[in-house]
């Protein structure tokens, strides 16, 4: 009986052995995956109480922005580098063209509440 159950298990241990072995050598794949962070925007425009805009470019990429303000009349032109950010005084009516290398963006608003500005077009 002994020598029955002693051969089981030796069948089994050999069973397990030879199962184990293999000739996996190497594995590669590649995927996309897209993570998003918080609730960061691309870029990013916050209103200052004092009537200032803070626009930021939270992109991987270099981002050049045409910015029209009301009461001011000129447009201001200026490149953001990724991370960076900038600061426009009395802009209280906004209009922001965006554009980096493969695509743009136009945003609109209004740092006054209950400001309907942002229904019009954005010119230049």
């Amino acid at each position: 009986m002994i020598r029955k159950i002693f051969g089981i298990l030796l069948i089994a241990l050999a069973l397990t052995i030879s199962g184990s072995a293999s000739t996996f050598r190497s594995y590669t794949a590649e995927r996309e995956v897209i993570v998003k962070i918080g609730n960061d925007p691309l870029i990013d425009v916050e209103c200052l109480k004092n009537g200032s805009v803070v626009i930021t470019n939270n992109m991987n990429v270099p981002v050049d922005f045409r910015v029209f303000c009301f009461p001011c009349l000129m447009p201001r032109e200026f490149t953001l580098m990724p991370g960076d950010e900038k600061m426009i005084d009395i802009c209280l009516f906004y209009c922001i063209k965006a554009e980096w290398d493969g695509g743009g963006a136009k945003i609109k608003g209004c740092c006054i509440p209950h400001c309907h500005h942002h229904r019009r077009s954005c010119k230049g």
